[in-house]
């Protein structure tokens, strides 16, 4: 590019100083939805911030429809992409719920089988020492 600056282009000499200077940076960011309006700490905007006359022709002539259109289209994204995990949520919080359900009911039929066999064992420990009872008694006579 300083080649065809030694060559006495002024066009591309301006260009080069307005690259340098930021403003293709600046219409870029513009085009990517940068919002013109937003006040700095100091409480200027871009435009009354820069010290760049072709900078501030490139904030104050922008279409901020464009950039309106940006925002709400970001906007919408946003509350699409939360809708889209609310539905995932939904459907993650539903199958671990019959999840849940289907532990519990497992859980309920196993500890029954342990009470019945902690009957069942009841039982025949009852016979048994009814049995050896029995056994001892037969024994002693």
């Amino acid at each position: 590019m300083l080649r065809k600056i030694e060559r006495g282009k002024q066009w591309q000499t301006k260009r080069l100083v307005m690259v340098l200077s930021g403003c293709d940076a600046v219409q870029m960011l513009l085009q990517y939805g940068a919002d013109p309006r937003l006040y700095a700490e100091d409480g200027l905007t871009p435009a009354q911030q820069s010290s760049f006359e072709h900078i501030r022709e490139v904030l104050d002539s922008w279409d901020i429809t464009l950039t309106d259109g940006m925002l709400q289209k970001l906007q919408a994204d946003r509350d699409k992409q939360r809708a889209d995990d609310q539905q995932v949520t939904a459907a993650e919080t539903e199958k671990l719920e019959t999840q849940l359900l289907a532990a519990e009911k497992e859980y309920a039929t196993i500890e029954k089988q342990v009470e019945c066999s902690q009957i069942l064992c009841s039982n025949l420990l009852t016979t048994l020492v009814v049995q050896v009872e029995q056994s001892v008694v037969y024994v002693h006579f």
